[in-house]
């Protein structure tokens, strides 16, 4: 079952990569640069949204335990 999800994963980060891609205008230097803080915008509201709704405790704490990660990628 594994399998089928690694593969559903990389196909789907490819696709997404791939209208990322598209989605670039030629003429602007800094619109790939605004796709992805746009991506990561989205992302963080609903993962905060997804917080408030289920209840899901966090602390400060965390930013400073995992900003490597970020760092990294």
């Amino acid at each position: 079952m594994w399998l089928i999800f690694a593969l559903l994963t990389t196909f789907s980060w490819a696709f997404a990569d791939l209208f990322y891609k598209k989605g670039a205008v030629p003429d602007d230097k800094v619109s790939h640069i605004k796709t992805v803080i746009m991506v990561g915008l989205v992302m963080g509201i609903h993962g905060f949204a997804y917080m408030l709704i289920n209840g899901i405790a966090f602390s400060p704490v965390y930013l400073v335990t995992y900003s490597p990660v970020p760092f990294m990628y």
